[in-house]
């Protein structure tokens, strides 16, 4: 029965492999050329894994002799990109505000602070400023007139204020003085008076001198009298007089305080304030101190979707490496790197690791082959290099980055 099934399934098959066999020659050579293929494929991916989209391994950097990196320490490869310390930063304005000056060209090296640009309405903003200054000096002598003028008033007020309280209290106090006397006298003629009287009855002294005695008791009591009236008289004026010096002082003080806000000297400091800061509005400084890298917007044009310019410290150049994320563990600050690019092929760049980044994203800088993998996952780390006068000829140029992970 088994080979009576084996011969059936042979009948069955003879008329395919009759019509397939002038086809066997083409399907023999597909098959030695995607073998070929499979194998070139194989051993050129075998070198660059990244086309893939797969991590690279690392590789042991052989460095030049006498640079930093020990000849066969172990290393961690990346791309990078040239920047300043300060990164290369935008310097922008409002859009549409058009540029009336610019002071500054590509090359140029700046101070913190210094012009760039004189932007649209700075002359008649300076103009404002010049006429508020204006304006606070003129207050100013002004405000300095008046306060003269009111001080010496007070001082005058004062001065009355002092009289009435000395001169005046030492004319009451003389008066009062008067007024014992006068009533020393009254009483001392009053005591004659008796005695004359007592006389008189015994016949000693004559009616006459009894009638001068009573005389000069009755004069002694009217004199009494009249100083006591000038020294209620005084003591009055003295308190009325009193009254009337510090009226006079604090009208003296009103009248020095309404003078000095009359001229209006603290708003009109601060409309110089404000015509100041209007002024600066229409200043572009540099916010630090660096070289200008490129000039997007010239005088007499409008501020579009492009910054005015683009500046960076480029004193102090810097390398972005971008780490695999596999590779993150293995850099460490401190660790010394090479950098290496085309476009300067006879020169190598040294530096050292001084901050790695704590989060992952996407890579930034991405390779020349089309192939590489775009969404691959890193971390960067920023290598201050030794020497930066070659880098700084080259902002953002994309640079090969080696990165010794043995040393320190």
């Amino acid at each position: 029965m088994a080979s009576l099934a084996g011969h059936r399934m042979l009948e069955r098959l003879r008329p395919l492999v009759q019509r397939a066999r002038p086809y066997a020659p083409t399907l023999a050579r597909g098959a030695a050329v995607a073998l070929v293929s499979g194998g070139l494929v194989f051993l050129v991916l075998k070198d660059r894994p990244e086309w893939l989209g797969v991590t690279p391994p690392r590789a042991t950097f052989l460095a030049r002799p006498g640079t930093a990196v020990a000849a066969g320490a172990d290393t961690v490869t990346a791309l990078g990109r040239l920047e300043p310390e300060t990164e290369v930063v935008e310097i922008n304005v409002m859009q549409g505000t058009r540029v009336d000056r610019l002071l500054v060209k590509e090359g140029d090296r700046v101070p913190a602070g210094a012009v760039l640009a004189f932007l649209d309405g700075h002359g008649e903003m300076e103009a404002a400023r010049d006429l508020a200054a204006k304006q606070l000096e003129e207050a100013q002598k002004r405000y300095g007139v008046e306060t003269a003028h009111g001080e010496a008033a007070v001082t005058a007020a004062r001065l009355r204020v002092r009289q009435a309280e000395e001169s005046t209290r030492k004319a009451v106090e003389s008066q009062e003085a008067v007024v014992r006397g006068a009533l020393a006298a009254r009483d001392k003629a009053a005591l004659d008076l008796e005695r004359i009287a007592r006389l008189r009855k015994d016949g000693v002294v004559s009616i006459s001198d009894h009638d001068a005695a009573s005389l000069s008791s009755r004069q002694a009591v009217e004199q009494l009298a009249d100083r006591e009236a000038n020294l209620a008289r005084m003591r009055s004026n003295f308190d009325l007089e009193l009254q009337m010096a510090r009226a006079d002082l604090r009208s003296a003080e009103t009248g020095l305080a309404q003078a000095q806000l009359a001229l209006q000297l603290g708003s009109t400091r601060e409309n110089l304030k404000l015509a100041e800061a209007r002024l600066e509005r229409t200043v572009v400084r540099a916010p630090f101190a660096g070289e200008i890298l490129k000039i997007l917007t010239h005088a007499g044009e409008s501020v579009g979707r492009y910054p005015l310019l683009k500046m960076g410290d480029t004193a102090a150049m810097f390398v972005v490496a971008e780490i695999y994320e596999t590779d993150a563990g293995l850099v460490r600050r401190g660790q010394r790197a090479t950098v290496t690019s085309k476009a300067f092929p006879n020169e190598t760049i040294q530096g050292k690791v001084e901050r790695v980044a704590s989060i992952i994203h996407k890579k930034d800088v991405l390779a020349v082959d089309p192939t590489t993998d775009a969404d691959a996952r890193v971390v960067e780390a920023r290598i201050r290099l030794d020497d930066s006068r070659l880098a700084a000829r080259f902002n953002q140029l994309q640079v090969d980055v080696a990165i010794a992970v043995g040393s320190r």
